[in-house]
């Protein structure tokens, strides 16, 4: 991407359909152009189709808000649960069950913790959806099925173990 074209970018609200539009547009002109056949235009167009579905997915998925209900609720009976199960436990287990509640409690905070993590995939944080790398590796495999040379390098993980 030329920097006056990165620069066009940076100025549109949705800045991906941006993108799919000018991919549009040079599939158009290589058809115009004779360097695609009528099969393979259908084809390609067909294949921004499909990517623009997949991005709406995508962007409703991120734009889908969880109700604020959801997530103080399920942390109230969480909070609720981790604080009578040492009473259920304390007539058979005596001592025992103040580490039995801290375990079953740890797991059950461990899994409201995820939950909330997990509400937004698309927010490029340590644990979300590797999204650089997923469109790192399409763009990839998209122009080494074109015969280009010069490919991205793919990202790797990085020490800590983490895929952006």
């Amino acid at each position: 991407m030329s920097e006056a074209e990165y620069k066009t970018f940076h100025t549109y609200r949705n800045a991906p359909n941006y993108l799919l539009n000018v991919q549009g547009e040079e599939i158009k002109n290589a058809f115009e152009k004779k360097w695609l056949s009528d099969y393979r235009f259908i084809r390609l167009e067909e294949t921004l189709i499909e990517f623009n579905q997949i991005q709406g997915g995508c962007e409703r998925i991120k734009n889908t808000p969880f109700l604020r209900q959801f997530s103080f609720f399920s942390r109230v009976f969480v909070f609720i649960h981790a604080s009578l199960i040492p009473f259920a436990f304390v007539k058979d287990l005596g001592w025992l069950m103040i580490p039995l509640s801290i375990l079953i409690s740890f797991v059950f905070l461990a899994l409201d913790l995820i939950g909330d993590r997990t509400e937004d995939p698309f927010e490029n944080r340590l644990e979300d959806v590797p999204l650089s790398a997923i469109c790192i590796t399409i763009e990839r495999d998209t122009r080494e099925g074109m015969g280009e040379g010069s490919l991205p390098q793919t990202l790797k993980p990085t020490d800590d173990g983490v895929l952006m």
